[in-house]
């Protein structure tokens, strides 16, 4: 699940403007994927190939990971506004020196990934 830099600072600035903190506020994306299916998309849209090693997960890795972004829903208005595969292709677009496809006014994007 990703959640592109702007946006989610955006939501972060809101909170803070308001203040009054209601605790923890999600601002992930609420479409689970895992993290094969990342890495897939990954490799397809940057072109690399090799090996992908699969290890066990840790004891303590949750085994599902959807965000629940209904208190960013409720207080903020705020939903995430790009998707994955245009988050994807701006962050390594701006990580190719790329500046056109990434967004002429766009900063270093970052992608929080938290996915199965």
């Amino acid at each position: 699940m990703a959640t592109a830099a702007r946006p989610a600072a955006s939501a972060m600035s809101t909170i803070w403007s308001t203040g009054c903190w209601p605790g923890p506020v999600n601002l992930g994306n609420p479409n689970e994927l895992t993290v094969a299916d990342l890495v897939r998309r990954v490799v397809a849209l940057t072109g690399t190939g090799g090996a992908i090693a699969h290890h066990p997960l840790p004891i303590d890795d949750p085994r599902r990971r959807r965000p629940d972004i209904g208190k960013a829903e409720r207080l903020l208005g705020w939903q995430p506004r790009i998707g994955l595969q245009q988050g994807l292709e701006r962050t390594i677009a701006w990580f190719a020196g790329d500046s056109a496809g990434a967004r002429a006014d766009a900063k270093a994007p970052a992608i929080a990934v938290a996915a199965e």
